[in-house]
């Protein structure tokens, strides 16, 4: 079984969760293996990247709880600006959130209203927040099943 969740806190008492489920089994033996508990703190960039790496190469059922002070994950506070005008200071091609796929970012730029970035262009932080979000929620998603739910808690 997979697992994602998000914490959140927007304060001290208020706490936001989704959370994403698979069954995995084991089908030489037809067990359910139970999952790996992972806790990452920070749900900024590189929480959110750490979470999508275990994800996409899990071998073996995995329960994530990603904790966030934010209500939102994958921006933090590079990619959290709104401002179109702050560029990043690396160029698109080389922004890959993945070592092993190194368009991958270009790819997910052409496919989302973004086809004039070519891999010398600096785009908005802001467009990459969108990016790291996309690519937690794709790596969390390939992990389900048709019997993937989400659920969202506030209290």
């Amino acid at each position: 079984m997979h697992k994602f969740q998000f914490i959140g806190r927007k304060l001290m008492s208020r706490k936001q969760q989704v959370q994403l489920t698979s069954p995995m089994n084991n089908s030489i033996f037809n067990l359910t293996v139970s999952p790996v508990a992972i806790a990452i703190i920070g749900g900024g960039f590189s929480g959110s990247l750490v979470a999508a790496n275990l994800l996409r190469n899990a071998t073996m059922p995995l329960s994530i709880k990603l904790i966030e002070r934010n209500s939102e994950v994958g921006r933090g506070v590079a990619y959290g600006t709104p401002v179109d005008c702050h560029l990043l200071n690396v160029p698109a091609g080389k922004m890959s959130a993945f070592a092993d796929e190194p368009n991958h970012f270009l790819n997910w730029l052409h496919e989302n209203g973004h086809e004039q970035v070519t891999p010398s262009t600096f785009v908005p932080r802001r467009v990459y927040g969108d990016y790291v979000q996309a690519t937690l929620k794709a790596s969390s998603a390939g992990k389900c099943s048709s019997q993937c739910a989400a659920r969202k808690d506030c209290g």
